[in-house]
């Protein structure tokens, strides 16, 4: 259990070096790494779901960890940025630097 921890210090520095890269294309190019050692905890975390839920019921417990994942890993970003109001938009033309 000492892996997850280890990867998640290793993809913290990794992100704050990507995050000072001095373009979007390197940016991307590097947070690769981060994101695959931050990915690190799901073998852990199905390894010791399976082998605390009996047979019977290892989907199901499966599939509720993957909801709470994903409900708490995308949260309400997807869903709320969708409806958000027109004057939160990014402006262009011509307007673009005209006041409100």
């Amino acid at each position: 259990m000492r892996m997850p921890a280890i990867t998640f210090g290793i993809a913290a520095v990794l992100y704050v070096v990507a995050f000072h890269a001095p373009d979007p294309r390197s940016l991307m190019l590097i947070q690769i790494f981060p994101s695959f050692f931050s990915a690190t905890w799901y073998p852990a975390l199905y390894a010791s779901l399976q082998n605390v839920v009996s047979g019977e019921s290892r989907a199901r417990a499966t599939s509720t960890a993957n909801i709470f994942i994903q409900i708490l890993g995308n949260g309400s970003a997807p869903a709320s940025s969708a409806g958000r109001p027109t004057r939160w938009r990014r402006r262009t033309g011509r307007r673009a630097f005209a006041s409100p």
